[in-house]
């Protein structure tokens, strides 16, 4: 999937994560992996993903993980 970050208008890439161990050690059953251009990974709980996140591209499958664990707003299409 694709996402931008509030405020910076590049894209990046983001995979969900669900029951992996970084999701473990963070505390949560799912977390966005987001990686930045210079290789550097950061990790997004869902009520960070929907404040600072906007999805720009993700399959139907994805789309419905993170509907199903939270990364999405209410008024999300699905």
């Amino acid at each position: 999937m694709k996402l931008r970050i509030r405020g910076n208008p590049n894209l990046y890439d983001a995979t969900l994560l669900v029951h992996d161990a970084d999701c473990e050690d963070l505390g949560w059953p799912a977390a966005l992996r987001i990686s930045w251009g210079d290789g550097e990974q950061v990790f997004a709980a869902p009520d960070v993903a929907i404040r600072n996140c906007k999805l720009a591209w993700a399959t139907p499958e994805e789309w419905r993980s993170l509907a199903e664990y939270g990364f999405l707003p209410d008024n999300t299409p699905k």
